[in-house]
């Protein structure tokens, strides 16, 4: 069966596939967006060899990624009308030692063309150390149906090949090294306010903390935090560290009424990081009988420090 050229996306000409003179290399291809148009395509045929039609490289352990998906705009066209395209088979064949067990799909219509095809190839768990994958078309003897299968375009997506960023401030900036966009938005938030800290001796009430964010002179404080009092700031609270690769991580359990997700948001004469309650997220504070019932505490109430309000209990 000849080979066909490129179609528009689309085109009710998609099903009369034009002959080419020559067999064509199989192209190769990386992850990403930028990929060569209408250049993926094959023929497979009844009782006939894979077709292959394109090599993805740089996957796998010593690639980018465990996972990739390619997500592709086709269109496959079976010898007869008594056969269907959800019969062609696509399969992912990598070049380690699993190789023998490939990843199989089948494509996912009974129309000839189909936008948005997902093939998810996840070599987690399997014992596949491939670095690149053969892209084949095949048509399963059972079938009795030859296929002419045509990429238009396509993507292909290696999540650990994203782009990293790490917290500078309040912003998410690009990075060699970091995380991924969305784990730095979920923990870049208002740059740490510098302040002077005292860390006082928690009162030895005997009385055992209920949760992070306590009253110190009510409860003792929890074994992670720290009895402490701002200058300038009147009143105390335990504060817990924080933790986490960017120093960003708090401890979520708050006393009973509040519903703050607490925040990195303090940062002493040291540079150490401590978590607080932020009942204003500038200042001045706008409504004080609103922020301090966002504190949600008797004895707690919000107090300015530089740039934001925090809650603190009352002295």
């Amino acid at each position: 069966m000849p080979k066909f050229t490129s179609l528009a996306l689309g085109s009710a000409a998609a099903l009369l596939l034009a002959p080419t003179a020559t067999e064509a290399t199989p192209v190769q291809l990386v992850c990403g967006n930028a990929q060569p148009v209408n250049k993926v395509y094959g023929d497979p045929e009844l009782d006939g060899a894979p077709e292959y039609m394109a090599t993805i490289n740089g996957v796998g352990p010593a690639g980018s990624s465990n996972q990739f998906t390619v997500t592709a705009n086709m269109t496959v066209v079976p010898s007869s009308i008594s056969c269907s395209p959800a019969d062609c088979m696509i399969q992912f064949i990598g070049n380690g030692k699993g190789s023998f067990g490939p990843h199989e799909f089948m494509y996912p219509s009974k129309d000839n063309s189909k936008d948005n095809v997902k093939f998810v190839v996840n070599a987690l768990g399997r014992d596949d150390p491939a670095t690149s994958y053969d892209w084949i078309a095949i048509s399963q003897e059972a079938t009795g149906c030859d296929y002419q299968v045509l990429v238009h375009t396509f993507t292909i997506d290696c999540p650990d090949n994203a782009p990293q960023y790490q917290c500078v401030g309040s912003k998410c900036v690009p990075a060699d090294t970091g995380v991924s966009q969305a784990v730095c938005a979920s923990v870049c938030h208002t740059a740490p306010v510098d302040v002077s800290i005292q860390k006082q001796p928690t009162v030895a009430t005997g009385a055992p903390a209920t949760s992070h964010y306590g009253d110190p002179l009510v409860n003792d404080c929890m074994s992670d935090e720290q009895n402490i009092t701002i200058t300038g700031v009147a009143g105390s609270v335990c504060s817990p560290a924080a933790t986490g690769i960017l120093k960003q991580k708090c401890p979520t359990d708050v006393p009973a009424g509040c519903t703050i997700v607490p925040k990195a948001l303090l940062q002493d004469q040291s540079g150490d990081k401590y978590c607080a309650l932020e009942c204003a997220p500038a200042l001045p504070i706008k409504d004080q009988k609103l922020a301090d019932t966002i504190c949600g505490v008797d004895n707690m109430s919000c107090k300015p420090i530089s740039g934001v309000g925090i809650c603190t209990y009352d002295a």
